[in-house]
């Protein structure tokens, strides 16, 4: 038995052969309606009977084109690209294609009955102006999410632990490059710097002595070697010191200062101290999927949205378009998994992966902002390129 019930609903009409019978009426009224000329009936019925075979016939074409035009989507999706697409021109090809071309060979047969009815010639008329729109540039607009963000950013990290001694920066400060943000110590540290200058001296003190001391002169060439292995011990602990004075790498302005920065409490390597943004320079950056790629290119004006509706949207323009897809997704606000609108999964190693092939989009703002601080969600809208059945095919 058919899955939807064909022979239970052919039995409780009492209509046998009822699919090829409501077909050919329902083909009968389809012509009638088009060219207003009806010939004679498949076969004699009442009115009721004929109304009921028309309407399953047309209910049926219409669940058949949904079907299997959603097979088509179904096996495009879940199938390797290559296969996928045979897959979909074949449920598209023979399963509606078809029976289209096919309805449409019988009209031309019958073209010369058709001629006569003034309904005919208004019918041609009405699709060849729908087919005249396939030919038709329309624009197109894509909407894609992105992110409002600084050019230029860093996020100031400790080297090592160490011990807060000085904080020589508040929120919202403007810094410049090699400005010093907080001062650290760490007492093991200055132990191994004074053992190491112990060292240096002892050693140097016994290179000093040689002309009277005769078993520092026997043994000149280990103390010089010592002394040399001291003094680069001594200053790679010095640089790992200096590092302890946290400068900003460029200039900016400091965002977000941890509050646990408090002279004599310890930090360690993964609190991060401050953000350092500069807000002169911003960008805006989108993710773009595999299918719409062809309605962007550098130079299309767009609109900036952001997520936050109290902020005003703004005119940007394309500078940039990654020729290779996003293999790991590094901006979180895109992610579903955040709330983002990207959909993506974790791989064994916490790195997340686009479920669909995406590519990166750059643009610039039209005009200047000055809250560039901190990074701004929002959905881009792209001005795509006038696009027409004609403009896509080779």
């Amino acid at each position: 038995m058919r899955f939807d019930g064909y022979y239970l609903l052919a039995d409780g009409l009492g209509i046998p052969n009822l699919q090829d019978r409501a077909f050919s009426f329902g083909q009968w009224q389809l012509r009638g309606l088009l060219f207003g000329c009806l010939a004679s009936p498949p076969e004699a019925t009442s009115v009721t009977l004929r109304r009921t075979l028309v309407a399953y016939a047309w209910a049926i074409w219409l669940y058949r084109l949904i079907l299997f035009t959603g097979i088509a989507v179904m096996v495009y999706q879940y199938f390797f690209k290559a296969l996928g697409i045979i897959l979909f021109l074949v449920e598209i090809v023979w399963f509606i294609a078809m029976p289209i071309v096919r309805e449409i060979g019988g009209w031309w047969t019958n073209r010369a009955f058709y001629a006569t009815s003034s309904r005919a010639w208004g019918t041609a008329v009405v699709l060849g102006i729908l087919l005249s729109f396939a030919f038709v540039p329309l624009r197109t607009s894509i909407s894609v999410p992105a992110v409002l963000q600084a050019t230029s950013y860093a996020t100031i990290y400790a080297p090592m632990p160490g011990r807060v001694s000085q904080v020589l920066v508040r929120d919202g400060q403007r810094v410049m490059a090699g400005e010093q943000v907080v001062v650290l110590e760490n007492p093991s540290l200055e132990k191994e710097v004074r053992l190491a200058e112990i060292k240096v001296a002892m050693w140097n003190y016994r290179l000093g002595r040689q002309a009277g001391h005769g078993q520092d002169r026997a043994q000149r060439q280990v103390i010089a070697e010592s002394l040399k292995t001291g003094l680069t011990e001594l200053a790679g602990l010095e640089s790992e010191r200096e590092n302890l004075i946290l400068k900003a790498p460029m200039a900016g302005t400091i965002r977000d200062r941890a509050d646990s920065l408090t002279p004599g409490r310890w930090i360690d390597q993964k609190l991060p101290v401050a953000y350092l943004v500069d807000v002169g320079h911003t960008e805006i950056e989108g993710l773009v999927p595999v299918d719409e790629l062809a309605y962007i290119d550098v130079g299309q004006s767009a609109r900036f949205v952001p997520v936050d509706l109290t902020r005003p949207s703004m005119e940007a323009q394309i500078t940039e378009v990654a020729q290779v897809d996003e293999r790991d997704l590094a901006i979180p606000y895109f992610a579903s998994i955040f709330g983002g609108d990207m959909a993506v999964r974790k791989d064994d190693k916490g790195r997340l992966k686009p479920e669909v092939s995406v590519y990166r989009v750059r643009l610039n703002l039209r005009e200047a902002i000055r809250d560039a601080d901190q990074a701004v969600p929002g959905h881009v809208q792209i001005r795509g390129q006038p696009f027409s059945v004609r403009t896509s095919v080779p």
